[in-house]
């Protein structure tokens, strides 16, 4: 199933360019739209790799992701952060005894007034699972969110992340939920979860989108994405895997076209858990 879908996400990434960014192909886009991409990046076995894609001048961060070529179990995120200067950060942690490769992306427009970032900063103890969600000010809604490990080992792992809206209108709330597990034996981790925020009604065409979900089997890696609506394109999005099993995790989260996938690895035996795909869309 993954080679499948990877030739998809080849043929549909209309506007990426490796290495650089690119104009997506809509005339109703956010003014400034482009998808920036670092390229393909090696990611040695054994080993935490980092990788970040940059905006063109002028255009800011919405969101980002990252995708990897892994079509084992091993290779997962550990984290997606905005560095303050105009780039989406990851961290791919690769604990299969194979090489493999990862691509970062941002979602860059021009910026609109208003913007702000949310943080919490919070600790992961020890072999457990913990669960934050950033809520944007009053008035504002969700673009794009990440989260930040100071770990530079292999025991975190991303399973979560995605966006939240709680009512309805203008008095609805934001917020971006992650779940990172930490598998690590006796040793806590540091995290800062992230909420990219703007005012409601400042981006034209925001909206929302999700589902429907898809049953990940034991032993595999699976794959949930959706489509914006027509015309409209990604700022972000994301996965919300319903598990409590450490095990799992995201190897992919990303743009392509007009829509955001997710790859999920679930190497246990016995857990099936549903995955659920989300995105931030825009446009007109």
């Amino acid at each position: 199933m993954r080679t499948s879908v990877r030739l998809a996400v080849v043929a549909a990434a209309v506007g990426v360019v490796a290495g650089a960014s690119a104009t997506v192909s809509w005339a109703a886009v956010p003014p400034g739209y482009v998808v920036a991409s670092s390229g393909d990046l090696n990611a040695p076995a054994g080993q935490q790799t980092a990788d970040g894609a940059t905006c063109p001048t002028g255009t800011v961060v919405y969101g980002g992701g990252e995708y990897s070529t892994a079509t084992t179990l091993g290779a997962s995120l550990g984290s997606t952060f905005y560095d303050g200067d105009g780039e989406f950060d990851t961290w791919l942690n690769n604990s299969d005894p194979t090489d493999t490769t990862t691509n970062a992306y941002a979602v860059c427009a021009d910026a609109v007034a208003g913007m702000t970032v949310v943080a919490i900063h919070a600790e992961n103890v020890a072999h457990s699972r913990l669960h934050v969600a950033p809520t944007c000010p009053t008035g504002d809604e969700v673009l794009g969110g990440a989260t930040i490990s100071n770990d530079t080992g292999l025991g975190e792992r991303m399973v979560s992340s995605y966006p939240v809206k709680v009512g309805t209108g203008t008095s609805a709330t934001y917020s971006w939920a992650t779940d990172m597990s930490n598998t690590y034996k006796s040793t806590n981790t540091d995290m800062t979860f992230m909420a990219m925020c703007a005012p409601i009604g400042s981006i034209r065409g925001y909206q929302i989108v999700h589902g429907p979900a898809v049953t990940l089997d034991p032993l595999t890696q699976g794959n949930a994405q959706i489509a914006c609506p027509t015309v409209k394109a990604p700022l972000s999005g994301g996965v919300r895997t319903s598990t409590k099993s450490l095990k799992l995790s995201i190897n992919s989260t990303y743009p392509f076209g007009g829509s955001w996938g997710s790859f999920v690895n679930n190497p246990t035996t016995n857990v099936e858990p549903k995955l659920t795909p989300y995105a931030v869309c825009a446009g007109h």
